[in-house]
């Protein structure tokens, strides 16, 4: 992709993560980003198409921080804070009427980021999970595979605002929960000890 492209998308993630995507027009993109309109639809054929690659732009995004953070995780269960801790700065800057635009209005946008997203966060949960019962932290008697799954579908749960309603149930705060109850859910006595060590030290 071109970079005035990529600038363009920028432009538009920004306005939508403080806005909303429904109220930002492609008026005030080109408005923001100091071009005109008809410049950004050299680029992208509609307003649908540029959400689509601002999800997709922001999935890659994500693929690569993580990829770089687990790079450089000390273990398994360092591999989970550390991914943990982003995930959580990401829920505190997400506008939830990003979540509510895509989920009501952009609906098949949603659904490609939810596929890429969860292919992605699957693949990383499962070989988490298997570098950690090499380790001896995880339990060895738990199937990567299905855990996975289940931490996939479960994160996805979290963006539900009537299960979550974001005034009453903070998704950074229900993130964290959720991580606590993952880890001490499958840590061994090998595994709890590295744990609260690492807790320790990012505390």
């Amino acid at each position: 992709m071109e970079k005035s492209a990529k600038d363009i998308l920028a432009t538009a993630e920004s306005l939508f993560m403080k806005y909303g995507i429904r109220s930002v027009s492609m008026d005030d993109i080109a408005r923001e980003h100091g071009i005109s309109k008809k410049t950004i639809y050299i680029h992208f054929d509609s307003k649908k198409d540029l959400v689509e690659n601002v999800a997709i732009n922001h999935n890659e995004a994500e693929k690569e921080m993580i990829d770089g953070l687990r790079a450089k995780a000390k273990d398994a269960v360092h591999e989970m804070i550390v991914i943990s801790n982003y995930v959580n700065q990401v829920f505190r800057e997400l506008n939830p009427a990003v979540v509510y635009d895509l989920q009501k209005y952009f609906k098949s946008c949603w659904e490609l980021f939810e596929s890429l997203h969860t292919d992605f966060i699957y693949n990383v949960i499962r070989e988490n999970i298997e570098k950690g019962q090499d380790q001896g932290l995880y339990r060895t008697s738990l199937n990567a595979d299905v855990i996975a799954r289940l931490y996939t579908g479960i994160t996805f749960v979290m963006t539900d605002g009537e299960l979550f309603p974001h005034k009453e149930f903070p998704k950074d705060e229900v993130y964290t929960q959720y991580i606590n109850y993952h880890l001490n859910a499958i840590l061994t006595e090998k595994g709890h000890g590295i744990y609260k060590k690492h807790q320790s030290n990012e505390s």
